[in-house]
């Protein structure tokens, strides 16, 4: 639930007498049983995201993913890599169905979730752009900032010690250089 998280700053709370099934958000990015049959189940996680995540099978984020095998959809945790993934073959070319699962189960309910719109991360990451633009001794706070994201993600607070910034017409680009110190 949103409100047991210490990271949700805002969401909006959405009880059992409020589920909106097929209207949902979590309906267009999963659909228990196949597409259509909970859900319109049509937007899918990437290939190369897949991919990405698979290199690491005790990444977190695989219980975001409801792979569309030829057996059903699996739950989290699923065999990595999947061999047996259905495709989408109506698409153009044909897209490997991995559902996206993040905005579903609340409560038991397939549709049913309290999206979160504001977490605390975003709100250190605000600050921390803000001051990099300001530069001077605001280049050292954003970083600060950056470095305290990573330590209550339990990473190594010491991996962002440089940034980089370039400039494009009318628009500076601010980009985090992570250095492995370690």
């Amino acid at each position: 639930m949103p409100e047991d998280n210490q990271e949700t700053i805002f969401c909006i709370r959405h009880i059992k007498t409020e589920n909106r099934d097929f209207s949902a958000i979590g309906s267009m990015y999963y659909s228990e049983g196949g597409q259509g049959a909970t859900g319109w189940g049509e937007i899918y996680a990437s290939q190369q995201y897949i991919t990405l995540l698979d290199k690491n099978p005790g990444d977190l984020r695989h219980a975001f993913i409801s792979p569309y095998t030829t057996g059903g959809v699996l739950a989290y945790p699923y065999t990595v890599p999947v061999t047996t993934i259905q495709y989408n073959t109506r698409l153009n070319p044909k897209t490997p169905m991995y559902y996206i699962n993040k905005y579903n189960y609340q409560e038991g309910l397939t549709n049913l979730s309290s999206p979160v719109y504001l977490r605390l991360a975003e709100m250190y990451l605000n600050r921390a752009e803000a001051n990099a633009k300001a530069g001077g001794g605001g280049l050292q706070l954003a970083l600060d900032d950056v470095n305290l994201i990573r330590q209550r993600a339990g990473l190594s607070a010491q991996h962002c010690t440089r940034w980089l910034v370039w400039r494009r017409p009318a628009k500076p680009y601010w980009m985090w250089y992570w250095k492995n110190e370690g």
